[in-house]
């Protein structure tokens, strides 16, 4: 889980990317509705049950903003060893 806050002065929706996951997956919801100056929860799931133990493995989520058509892109790495 993971709280995205927002400093803009208008309510600003996201659309959310996940991109390098190969022997496992990440699951986030399809868009994020942060309000004007507050913050919204991002739930986050990763399943490694095909990822060997002690090995590392990483991703990025990608947030592009609906409203900037593009322009503005938040990169949120995603790192983890599978106990």
């Amino acid at each position: 889980m993971r709280t995205a806050r927002s400093v803009l002065p208008y309510v600003s929706v996201w659309d959310v990317n996940v991109e390098g996951a190969t022997d496992f997956s990440v699951s986030a919801p399809g868009t994020l509705t942060v309000p004007a100056s507050g913050g919204a929860v991002l739930q986050v799931t990763i399943d490694a049950s095909d990822v060997p133990p002690g090995e590392a493995r990483a991703a990025t989520l990608y947030l592009v903003e609906q409203t900037s058509q593009g322009k503005r892109v938040l990169h949120l790495p995603v790192t983890f060893i599978r106990e």
